[in-house]
């Protein structure tokens, strides 16, 4: 008895539960979908709600697929051309007619949308029925603004990026902008930003490595970000900012690289420096003198002594905020824009430590510390370390920084007994068994204040000639 034939319905369904059997887990469900789609409404539909770059990137060939969201803009694989999006359209005599609008990914999802909206709006108004012709005015238009792109300088994409991209999100904007401005628009400033090449680039780093290997890294890397911005490069999420948006609009013309990312990191390894008794004796005698100086002169001894007493980062002591401190509860909270991991941290006060911010003059600046020139800013961590630079004592080693203080102050603790948790708590890093306290309802204050404590009366001792050598446990 022949076979009876199958529907083509029939035979999909048949195929679908095949492929069912040859496959697991994800693909398994999704093929498990696809069989109930079918048998429930008795045809296969692919359901596409919105067509994006991850839908065309994961066509295959031969497909085709409809806009729902642009009527008449169609999307079709072929061998070597990629994705074509083209446009489907009735002449006068009601003959279909296609008009190809150009090919993804080397037009951009945004450039085939606005080439769509004009073809829909000429044939709606009957002005241009040939949506050929209509094309050719789209693609001009592209040119334009592409012959616009083509002109801006190197000059203009730094202070774009500035202004856009560095001062809302970077506390530290200023070093960007010191870097570029230095290294990059004093030599190509009045340049065309997409023609520089990796051999400019080279050249910047070249000179400058020969000097001081980590401002190169710091160049390099401050103008890899800034091309990265202006051609809309993807940005991972976990690498932005709180309120930062995408940027999906390239400054620069289409196919511009970034010279940056082609050139070779250069080679520096940190040389982190641990200070010893006698670096932190000459630091405290020297800031604990000048802050007793009057007004504008005793702003950056200041700040460095809040943060040596209190483990925080230069420019976390810098930026503080008489809106984030309770001198009454003995607190400092830093909100999760100001901390380096994003995160809020309270920093537990010693009594050292409420006595410098109880005796300091409140202006009518929000800052603890107000920059001379604009009191409505803070003053700036490196105002404060090119002063610490200037006042060292002698005795005191010269790359004994502002951050030694509080590696310096995580080997007090150890020494005197802190637990690696205490240690991650003070100076606000994070990790998996910090997590695993924090869910628990654990916050580590009261270790935090203890500990914080011994390390104030510490550095308070040494002006008082009451020595004891960094990591010596005490009785």
């Amino acid at each position: 008895m022949p076979k009876k034939q199958l529907s083509a319905q029939d035979r999909a369904l048949e195929l679908l539960k095949e492929a069912q059997k040859l496959v697991r887990g994800d693909r398994r469900m999704a093929i498990a979908n696809a069989i109930s789609v079918l048998e429930k409404s008795g045809k296969i539909t692919a359901v596409i709600t919105a067509v994006t770059n991850l839908v065309l990137d994961n066509m295959s060939v031969g497909d085709k697929i409809s806009d729902p969201e642009h009527a008449k803009l169609m999307y079709r694989k072929s061998k070597g051309k990629g994705v074509t999006a083209f446009y489907r359209w009735r002449d006068r005599d009601g003959k279909q007619t296609e008009t190809v609008i150009g090919h993804y990914p080397a037009m951009k999802l945004s450039g085939i949308h606005d080439a769509w909206e004009a073809m829909r709006d000429a044939e709606t108004a009957s002005t241009n029925p040939d949506a050929y012709k209509l094309a050719k005015e789209a693609k001009e238009r592209a040119a334009e603004q592409s012959d616009e792109k083509a002109e801006v300088t190197v000059a203009e994409i730094c202070d774009r990026y500035i202004e856009e991209h560095a001062k809302p999100f970077k506390k530290t904007w200023y070093e960007d902008q010191r870097l570029l401005r230095k290294f990059f628009i004093a030599e190509h400033g009045k340049r065309l930003a997409c023609q520089i090449t990796k051999a400019d680039i080279d050249g910047i780093l070249h000179d400058l490595e020969r000097r001081s290997g980590r401002e190169a890294q710091k160049v390099r890397a401050v103008i890899s970000k800034l091309y990265n911005v202006a051609i809309a490069a993807p940005v991972a999420p976990r690498h932005m900012k709180k309120g930062q948006q995408p940027n999906r609009i390239s400054w620069l013309p289409e196919g511009t690289i970034n010279p940056a990312a082609l050139t070779q990191k250069s080679s520096y390894d940190a040389q982190r420096y641990s200070p010893t008794t006698a670096d932190l004796q000459g630091l405290m005698e020297t800031v604990t003198a000048e802050a007793r100086m009057p007004g504008v002169d005793a702003i950056a001894p200041k700040a460095l002594l809040l943060q040596a007493l209190t483990f925080s980062r230069i420019n976390e002591a810098c930026a503080a905020r008489w809106d984030q401190i309770d001198l009454k509860a003995g607190t400092w909270t830093l909100p999760e824009t100001a901390t380096k991991n994003g995160q809020e941290h309270t920093v537990m006060l010693s009594d050292q430590a409420v006595s410098l911010l109880s005796n300091t003059k409140r202006t009518a600046s929000p800052f603890v510390f107000p920059s001379i020139k604009d009191p409505q800013k803070s003053i700036r961590s490196n105002s404060v370390q090119h002063w610490w630079k200037g006042s060292k004592p002698e005795g005191v080693h010269e790359r004994f920084g502002s951050h030694g203080l509080r590696r310096a102050g995580a080997a007090f603790v150890k020494g005197i007994g802190g637990s690696e948790d205490v240690r991650m708590r003070l100076l606000n890093h994070h990790s998996s068994t910090m997590a695993a306290l924090y869910a628990a309802g654990e916050t580590m204050d009261e270790p935090a204040r203890k500990y914080g404590q011994h390390w104030a009366d510490y550095l308070t001792g040494l002006t008082a000639g009451n020595v004891v050598a960094i990591g010596v446990k005490r009785a």
